[in-house]
């Protein structure tokens, strides 16, 4: 599956979760699976506006110093990464408590 397929699974899960918790009312848990939701959707949305358009990019077959220089310029800016990465071990440990609370 592509990553944004995955990735709306993994929100579709977290949001369902955080529904029975507070339906529960288990308010721990539901405010852990609001916080995974919330940082999927974050992940999802710096993955849809800033890396899928470069992966695309990289994909066509450009010259090599065109693919080598948006190579380049996406990692001197490792911003985007360690928020992706930040994002996504956030959502996971939320969703950890969300099920151990």
């Amino acid at each position: 599956l592509p990553i944004e397929r995955k990735k709306i699974v993994e929100e579709v899960a977290a949001l369902a979760a955080t529904v029975v918790a507070a339906a529960t009312s288990h308010w721990v848990s539901a405010a852990a699976g609001a916080l995974a939701t919330v940082a999927l959707m974050i992940f999802l949305a710096i993955y849809s506006r800033v890396s899928k358009p470069i992966n695309a990019a990289l994909q066509q077959r450009h010259s090599p110093s065109e693919c080598q220089a948006t190579f380049v310029s996406v990692k001197s800016d490792g911003s985007v990464i360690n928020a992706r990465a930040a994002l996504q071990a956030v959502s996971l440990g939320a969703l950890c408590v969300t099920l151990a609370a």
